[in-house]
């Protein structure tokens, strides 16, 4: 079975015009291993967890207390309470850890050769097919919080960009204008300058609030382009400190951004607020063995030469008000194809995946090729759209990505209505419920006359030449 990753056009059309910038986190290499250590390269949490055991061992004479206290913070505390309910005793502080890890490495002359051992490149395997992905891909920039130099070794055999730090900010300009060149930024430093890496709680303050130009450098790259974060988790305490600085400058002209995240990282709630406070838009995939190796398949799917035929395909080549149709793999198509008649009847022009030349037949072998142009035809279609009608007759979303991811982007894209006029509607066929957090005020259902959906999209085409009336007279 063929495995995809289902990305939006707004987000391909920054890629493929130079516009988009690749903040990389842990998880981008998260798959390779450490030679040296017989381990794969640690996520957050377990870096941490991999200085404490290093520290322990090699400096007798450390207090019990101390160590157990080192580990709540990493890890937070937890108990059962009278009903036998988890009851948190403590959140996890992991920068604090962090700050006490470092400095206690530090001072015993153990830090420099803690990171060599874990983030040296002569350490970790090769290929690294991920980092080699992201150097061909065209982003126009790359930030991370990663101390290895991995990104650069994806440069082999190409021409590296130039690479920064907090410190080239005082002594050098970084070309920040749209047509400059590509350049790699590292926010936290690199293994071989410990005292200058980025750990813990005082190096956060100290980078933030002691480095203007630092700050000044994520609010311009913030405000001028589309940050597509790869690699973090939802917890992830860099990712919680960006955040954190982009909702000081939050406003609803600034580009949408994007968080590409191992599915139940981030509840709905959360990703509600992400998407409406700071416009990060959270994009989820499975993960089923908490790696992150879907990640491969997106990067994949964006080096493919043909994505960039996303903002030039025209999907809806009639003039009249443009209508996706979203459906599941279990969709009745007798369904889908009466829906889209009943649309059409009423001067609606529709578009539904069952209209793409790279969909195959039953039983017809579906190629990679295949898949990835279905991807690109749907992907245009969305973008282009007026309306996004989904026919919701699943009970489990989690059952099936291709319908959440469908859902949620039309919820997402329906409320930025700087940017896009669109109106999301959802049909129950059945009694079907829609997810609170993915409801919209022209929700419906699918009834065998399709009178209340007809209702809905005619209430639907007025609000939206109403709209376009009100923009026009501006």
């Amino acid at each position: 079975m063929l495995r995809h990753m289902r990305i939006d056009a707004e987000l391909i059309r920054a890629v493929c015009d130079g516009e988009c910038v690749l903040f990389v986190g842990s998880g981008l290499s998260s798959g390779l291993k450490n030679t040296f250590k017989n381990e794969h390269l640690p996520s957050w949490p377990r870096l941490l967890e991999a200085m404490l055991k290093y520290y322990i061992s090699h400096v007798p004479g450390y207090h019990p207390d101390w160590k157990r206290e080192v580990e709540e913070l990493i890890r937070g505390k937890s108990d059962k309470d009278n009903q036998g309910n988890c009851e948190i005793k403590k959140d996890r502080k992991i920068l604090v850890a962090a700050q006490e890890l470092k400095d206690r490495l530090s001072h015993a002359g153990l830090l420099g050769q803690f990171l060599q051992e874990w983030f040296d490149s002569n350490y970790i395997e090769q290929p690294r097919p991920n980092h080699d992905r992201i150097a061909r891909i065209g982003f126009r920039a790359f930030l991370t919080t990663n101390y290895d130099e991995l990104i650069e070794s994806g440069f082999t055999g190409l021409q590296l960009p130039s690479v920064f730090d907090k410190y080239s900010l005082n002594q050098v300009s970084i070309p920040l204008h749209p047509k400059g060149d590509p350049f790699i930024f590292r926010l936290h430093g690199i293994y071989s300058n410990p005292q200058a890496a980025v750990l813990g709680t005082r190096d956060y303050q100290d980078t933030m609030f002691g480095a203007p130009g630092y700050r000044q450098l994520i609010r311009t790259l913030f405000s001028v382009y589309t940050v597509l974060f790869v690699g973090f988790s939802g917890d992830d305490p860099h990712l919680e400190s960006i955040l954190d600085e982009l909702s000081s400058f939050y406003n609803r002209q600034q580009p949408v951004h994007y968080l590409i995240l191992p599915e139940e990282q981030m509840n709905s709630v959360a990703r509600e607020r992400l998407q409406q406070d700071r416009r990060v838009r959270v994009i989820e995939y499975p993960s089923t063995n908490h790696d992150h190796t879907m990640l491969s398949v997106m990067l994949d799917y964006l080096e493919w030469p043909g994505v960039c035929q996303v903002p030039h395909q025209n999907m809806f080549p009639q003039n009249g008000v443009k209508v996706y149709i979203g459906h599941s793999r279990d969709t009745d198509e007798n369904l889908i194809i009466a829906t889209a008649n009943r649309l059409e009847q009423a001067e609606f022009v529709t578009w539904y995946a069952l209209k793409s030349p790279s969909l195959r037949g039953p039983g017809e072998e579906i190629t990679p090729e295949d898949a990835h142009g279905l991807e690109v035809d749907t992907a245009a279609a969305m973008s282009q759209a007026d309306i996004i009608l989904m026919l919701v007759d699943v009970w489990n979303l989690d059952d099936y990505p291709g319908v959440s991811y469908e859902m949620s982007y039309a919820h997402f894209w329906s409320q930025q209505k700087q940017q896009r006029n669109l109106i999301y509607i959802p049909a129950a066929v059945g009694d079907v419920p829609i997810p609170d957090h993915l409801s919209s005020p022209y929700e419906t259902q699918i009834t065998p006359d399709f009178e209340a959906l007809m209702r809905v999209l005619n209430d639907a085409r007025s609000d939206l030449f109403g709209a376009r009336t009100n923009d026009s007279a501006f």
